[in-house]
């Protein structure tokens, strides 16, 4: 993955199998597989538990972070194989000590892959949306 990346310039192709991105698409689908088998498998009682706070807080941060630069796909790199991988397998071992937390995690939990089958519908129509409110008020034009 990581020569394709680099070649690419980034990891984020999405689902687009055309090209130098099929690759890519494989190499992220074959990973992500093979890593949540790994961790299935990994002797959990070594693994430190830390608060899931710290977790959300960490993955929420990498998620809005946008790196700049010749440094881009290094950057993605380290948080798809290294960083993001490290938060699930400490999410796996954390239990939320208290009931509200417990009921929170757990909603965020069921509720992460409904709105990952529905993002890029709701993506496509927001941006068709905006580009008929951008067309019909004029928005944006230069004049």
């Amino acid at each position: 993955m990581v020569p394709l990346v680099l070649r690419a310039g980034t990891l984020d192709v999405g689902a687009d199998w055309g090209g130098l991105n099929a690759g890519i698409v494989l190499c992220r689908v074959v990973f992500s597989f093979g890593l949540g088998v790994a961790i299935q498998r990994i002797d959990k009682s070594r693994v430190p538990r830390i608060n899931p706070w710290f977790i959300l807080v960490l993955v929420a941060a990498v998620t809005y972070w946008q790196p700049v630069g010749a440094y881009v796909p290094w950057c993605e790199l380290g948080v798809v194989l290294l960083l993001l991988p490290a938060c699930v397998l400490l999410a796996v071992v954390c239990d939320p000590v208290t009931g509200w937390q417990s009921r929170l995690f757990g909603f965020m939990g069921e509720a992460s892959y409904g709105i990952y089958l529905i993002h890029v519908p709701i993506l496509a129509m927001s941006y068709g949306l905006f580009q008929i409110i951008k067309e019909r008020y004029r928005l944006f034009h230069n004049s």
